[in-house]
């Protein structure tokens, strides 16, 4: 959980903030996202702040590759069994290379529908659970108030 409050409140804060100190982000028309954050970087801190920015991307995303592979088999051994979750593993790399062919949209569109169907589970898994944490919450509360 300390990973993404990091990763959100201060690498994205602070990259916000150059940006916004920059005053590019008035001038450039139609550049977004990375783009404008490379350009920023490299407009303030040179060919350093670029290649600084570039390994900063790089470990970013092989980490969320490989930690969204690692939750990804583990939730679908979990719902399929161990010996099914190879079958993960091929989705996974094959979903890796279509998104290196497919265009930005396509992707951006696929993980908000993946996003879209990992709330079944989660709200499924939270009103089956939900009576036995309300009676753990009970023993808890108890407890606190002996």
């Amino acid at each position: 959980m300390l990973g993404p409050m990091i990763d959100t409140l201060l690498i994205c804060t602070c990259t916000a903030l150059v940006i916004l100190a920059s005053g590019m982000w008035q001038d450039v028309e139609g550049v977004k996202g990375v783009e404008l954050t490379m350009q920023v970087f490299g407009q303030e801190l040179g060919l350093v702040g670029q290649i600084l920015l570039a390994i900063q991307i790089l470990f970013l995303a092989a980490s969320t590759m490989f930690t969204y592979w690692y939750y990804g088999e583990k939730c679908f051994a979990f719902m399929v069994g161990d010996k099914n979750a190879h079958l993960y593993k091929w989705f996974y790399l094959l979903s890796i290379v279509a998104g290196c062919i497919v265009t930005l949209d396509v992707v951006f569109n696929f993980m908000i529908g993946m996003y879209g169907l990992m709330a079944i589970p989660t709200m499924l898994s939270a009103f089956l659970l939900a009576p036995k944490v309300k009676a753990a919450a009970k023993v808890y509360f108890a407890k606190l108030d002996a």
